[in-house]
């Protein structure tokens, strides 16, 4: 994992243009659980590229879960989260939303946002995803919020703001 940020810090210092390529390194602070660092990294690529909301949802995942205690900012979290639920209402935005939600109290409305997710899955007949995602729900109806950003076995996608062209990061 640690050996792929110089190949993605390459490719983003040849051609800043692909977004995925920064996406991906974030993707690897992030599993290498270099939390602060993937926020840093998260917020210079919102201001590069403002319009791919994949960079706001990953960035409040980190605000909202993240087992840092200096990392977490719940209240920015949410206001990254309202403009992409209000344009993109995937499974992974919702489950973001009930992330936020939780992490500022909030439990009856994480709760919400997390049937809405597991829904959304199911849904798109993805029972696997539903079931797995259904650990949050337990988490907030028992009014604890979510410590773990994205677990190990979860892909972090790159979803573009235009369709849901998914991009996973490398599980490493």
């Amino acid at each position: 994992m640690e050996a792929s940020l110089p190949h993605y810090a390459q490719i983003v210092s040849a051609d800043p243009r692909v977004t995925e390529a920064r996406f991906g390194y974030a993707a690897a602070l992030i599993r290498l659980r270099r939390y602060a660092e993937a926020r840093d990294y998260l917020t210079e690529a919102m201001r590069v590229y403002p319009n791919e909301l994949a960079f706001n949802n990953a960035l409040a995942r980190v605000l909202a879960a993240s087992p840092a205690d200096p990392v977490r900012d719940g209240r920015r979290a949410a206001s990254l989260m309202t403009p992409v639920v209000a344009q993109v209402r995937a499974t992974e935005t919702l489950e973001t939303m009930g992330m936020v939600q939780a992490e500022l109290g909030q439990f009856t409305e994480a709760i919400r946002w997390q049937k809405d997710a597991i829904a959304s899955a199911e849904k798109a007949g993805q029972r696997g995803i539903a079931q797995r995602i259904a650990d949050n729900l337990r988490l907030y109806e028992s009014r604890r919020p979510c410590r773990t950003p994205w677990r190990v076995d979860e892909p972090i996608e790159f979803q573009r703001t235009g369709g849901p062209q998914a991009i996973q990061s490398p599980n490493l």
